[in-house]
């Protein structure tokens, strides 16, 4: 992440989709990123049906993210 902090302008990210991309792949690298599994738990927490018997909470406590 020093690229961002270069002096020279040609060495720092040239965007922020620049940047961002370089974020993410960071991020999933190393194991960080929500996967398919954490988001499709986080929805089916976030938009249960009360019919199903499962109660839909008011406030998510836990993101895709948090683990």
């Amino acid at each position: 992440m020093q690229k961002a902090l270069q002096r020279d302008r040609e060495r720092r990210y040239q965007s922020g989709t620049d940047m961002i991309t370089a974020i993410e792949l960071y991020l999933y690298s190393e194991g960080h990123g929500p996967t398919n599994e954490k988001m499709a738990d986080y929805l089916r927490n976030l938009f249960a049906d009360p019919s199903d018997g499962v109660e839909k909470r008011d406030k998510v406590e836990k993101s895709p993210c948090d683990s």
